[in-house]
């Protein structure tokens, strides 16, 4: 696979792809220094939005298909540059590494280097993938850690990060994460479905139930100089407003779980009833089973009599006794009946 084939795309500026979520974190008409263009995929969306894009890219082919997206594009190796010579007074809004600092052996020396490049209210948008993704984690339980093309484990990658590794680089280098946006992408849609759907069920749940970002395949991430004046305040800002969020959160889930306790209660008052009704239901079938042995044996009875005297002119007490036979078993129908 040729590096054009490897790295270039198109995505929907209005999707949910990750490029789509980065160009619109960049204002229309904005400054913006994009290092490792490749072959200008966001660098076209970026310019056809007004940016004045500065490209910096290592390889002389996919530099001359980015080039005509840029105000200037600048041949060379991110690690070997001389950032002062090279952009000198230039500021930019926005400074854009995506997918970029896991290609480097010192990502480090090029993160110290650019927080004097950003303007005033500036940000550093950068996009990693995430090596805690649950599909990595399902290969090394089977023991494969295998390189390919693309994806998470590329083989040009060399550097491997988690969140917390990757804040862990952004403090060390003078950058204060503000937000992070996952990119989250199904198991099932990557390269590790095999490896995932190889693994019991049982522990693919334990392994969904006890990490919650383990879907997260790249990390999008706003920072800002730690050094800036202000960072402070907007940060303050920010958290005040996820607190409220909290809050509002909290009261919400309040309010359900009372109307969870009420609608409990009552569930339980209506299976105490239910209980009641089937008690009563039982002892109802009982009587009327009991109602329906004495009739029959009532029935055969006065049917005895019936076939042992038929014919028979019968005495003033035998007449009672049938009759009596007789209201007996009515009554016991009735009963019967309504219990019915």
């Amino acid at each position: 696979m040729t590096l054009p084939e490897r790295y270039d795309y198109a995505f929907d500026p209005e999707g949910d792809s990750l490029p789509a979520k980065v160009v619109r974190r960049v204002p229309a008409g904005s400054r913006v220094l994009e290092l490792g263009t490749g072959p200008g995929a966001m660098t076209r969306v970026l310019a056809e939005r007004g940016c004045r894009v500065t490209g910096i890219e290592r390889d002389e082919t996919l530099a001359a298909r980015a080039r005509p997206h840029c105000e200037r594009m600048i041949v060379g190796d991110l690690l070997a540059l001389d950032w002062s010579a090279t952009l000198g007074a230039e500021r930019f809004e926005r400074i854009l590494a995506c997918d970029v600092l896991e290609h480097l052996d010192e990502p480090e020396t090029v993160l110290a280097a650019l927080p004097p490049f950003l303007a005033p209210e500036g940000r550093l948008l950068l996009t990693l993938p995430n090596l805690a993704h649950y599909g990595v984690v399902a290969a090394l339980l089977q023991e494969s850690f295998d390189y390919a093309d693309k994806g998470l484990l590329d083989r040009t990658h060399e550097r491997f990060y988690t969140r917390h590794s990757l804040e862990r680089l952004l403090l060390a280098t003078g950058w204060i994460p503000l937000q992070w946006e996952a990119n989250r992408v199904d198991v099932g849609a990557t390269e590790f479905a095999r490896h995932w759907y190889d693994l019991p069920e049982s522990l693919r749940q334990t392994l969904q139930r006890h990490a919650a970002e383990l879907d997260v395949y790249q990390w999008l991430v706003v920072a800002v100089p730690a050094n800036e004046t202000g960072w402070q305040d907007r940060a303050a800002t920010e958290i005040a407003a996820l607190h409220e969020r909290l809050e509002s959160a909290r009261r919400e889930h309040e309010a359900l779980q009372r109307s969870f306790d009420e609608h409990l209660a009552s569930l339980k008052e209506h299976q105490k009833a239910f209980a009641e009704a089937r008690a009563w239901i039982a002892d109802l079938q009982r009587e009327i089973a009991d109602l329906q042995r004495e009739i029959d044996e009532l029935t055969r009875e006065r049917d005895h009599y019936r076939s042992l005297y038929r014919g028979v002119a019968l005495t003033p007490f035998w007449r009672r006794l049938v009759a009596s036979l007789h209201r007996r078993c009515g009554e016991l129908l009735e009963r019967w009946n309504e219990g019915r």
